[in-house]
């Protein structure tokens, strides 16, 4: 029987860590589903998603918090199901770029979480524009629609939503 382990590691950024943990990951005959590592400042994090059978996840698990203690590492681990809900959902592309305002993120969330549609994804950051020197924020989310959801009406409530924060953003079908 097929088991998931969410991976999630955070440390300071050197070369080969990331090698590390594949190698372990490979080693214990486990298969990376999903994966994402961004650097942030001096500072590194990687999420996995990997399967394999119970006895590789179990002893996968101890090798990654050996490897923490090794590496300096703080690493969590938390065995994680099949989400068969992602098949009754379609998801959609949300790409916000906008000026640069702290409460942002806060406000698109909050958006989501209150219409009760999950966020999948979410990637963004603050840069500063070559142009004109303005802050300015790049965010992209992939969100689930319900394959019930009224998408028309949701359109019309997320571009009312843009426009009460003062944002301009797009909303498509992943082309997936």
């Amino acid at each position: 029987m097929i088991q998931y382990l969410a991976v999630s590691a955070l440390g300071t950024d050197e070369i080969g860590v990331a090698h590390h943990i594949s190698e372990i990951v490979a080693y214990h005959q486990c298969q990376t589903e999903l994966t994402c590592m961004n650097k942030m400042a001096s500072e590194f994090a990687i999420n996995l998603l990997v399967s394999g059978n119970r006895n590789n996840i179990i002893k996968l698990e101890a090798a990654l918090n050996e490897l923490a203690n090794e590496e300096n590492l703080a690493i969590a681990t938390k065995l994680a199901e099949d989400d068969a809900e992602e098949n009754s959902t379609i998801p959609y592309i949300v790409q916000i770029i906008t000026p640069y305002n702290a409460s942002l993120l806060e406000q698109v969330t909050h958006f989501f979480a209150e219409n009760e549609i999950n966020i999948r994804e979410m990637t963004g950051c603050r840069y500063v524009a070559q142009q004109t020197g303005l802050e300015m924020f790049n965010l992209q989310l992939i969100i689930d629609l319900s394959m019930d959801a009224k998408i028309a009406q949701f359109r019309e409530e997320f571009s009312s939503f843009c426009e009460q924060i003062n944002i301009d953003a797009s909303l498509e079908p992943d082309k997936l």
